[in-house]
């Protein structure tokens, strides 16, 4: 989509001439400024899930040791009252978990892409005026040579419809930038919400990894104090991560919210 608009631009700034653009140009500016926060957001989730996978990756690792510790008394009472509220905690956290990429999303940057394309069609018929006018320039500037009685006011309005055309120009070329900013802006933020997306998906299988783990320690856990001990400290960290893990699930929801809401304006 950015080649044809640059494609489109380079077109239109060689046969045709453009339109006023600076009402459009202070929407885009406070709309560039969302979207760069959007952004922001969206990074900083990326940042604190790769640290929460860290974390249930080290979890998986103090399972794997527990599993060569010497045996001791039975401890399954224990072991299976935490694995009850672990189970609770997950199930808490899957039912806040997003299963996919958002339609309503993907439907509304459709939308802003249609909304720019029409943008640019008004640029072009506004492109079209002004290239009527220059046609009337050249029409002038033929009559010059025969008419010398209105040589000075033709040029007069000559030297305007030049200087306005300059303007015009300049302008153009201000309005392509800020809409392809735009463009991109958009385009960065879904690309990071579809990652932060995949990101659950990989945070829900590694749940499902940890709850084998568990319950292929509660046999074990008959015969080894010490892996009783260690399960209670890692149900701890489990249900720190499973309280960060829903967090960052409302995070990622406020953030689609915003974008949703940046689309629309």
């Amino acid at each position: 989509m950015n080649k044809i608009l640059t494609l489109l631009a380079a077109l239109m700034l060689q046969i045709l001439t453009p339109v006023s653009a600076q009402e459009s140009g202070t929407e885009l500016t406070g709309a560039q400024k969302d979207r760069e926060r959007l952004i922001d957001l969206a990074l900083s989730l990326e940042a604190d899930f790769g640290r929460t996978l860290q974390d249930f990756t080290q979890l998986q690792k103090d399972y794997a040791k527990l599993l060569k510790e010497k045996a001791v008394p039975d401890q399954s009472g224990k072991v299976q009252d935490l694995q009850g509220k672990l189970k609770q905690a997950l199930a808490k956290i899957a039912e806040k978990r997003p299963t996919g990429p958002d339609p309503h999303n993907q439907e509304l940057l459709k939308q802003d892409m249609v909304n720019l394309r029409n943008e640019l069609h008004r640029e072009r018929q506004d492109l079209m005026v002004a290239r009527a006018r220059l046609i009337r320039v050249n029409e002038l500037e033929g009559q010059l040579d025969k008419e010398t009685l209105g040589k000075i006011q033709a040029t007069k309005e000559l030297t305007q419809i030049k200087t306005e055309h300059a303007k015009l120009l300049s302008e153009l070329k201000s309005t392509m930038v800020r809409l392809e900013k735009a463009e991109q802006g958009h385009e960065i933020a879904i690309a990071r919400i579809d990652s932060l997306q995949k990101e659950n998906l990989t945070l829900k299988e590694k749940v499902k990894t940890q709850d084998a783990e568990i319950a292929r320690l509660l046999p074990i856990e008959q015969q080894y104090n010490k892996a009783a001990i260690a399960a209670t400290e890692l149900k701890k960290e489990q249900s720190q991560l499973s309280k960060i893990l829903t967090e960052r699930e409302k995070q990622l929801a406020n953030l689609k919210s915003h974008l949703a809401a940046e689309i629309k304006r």
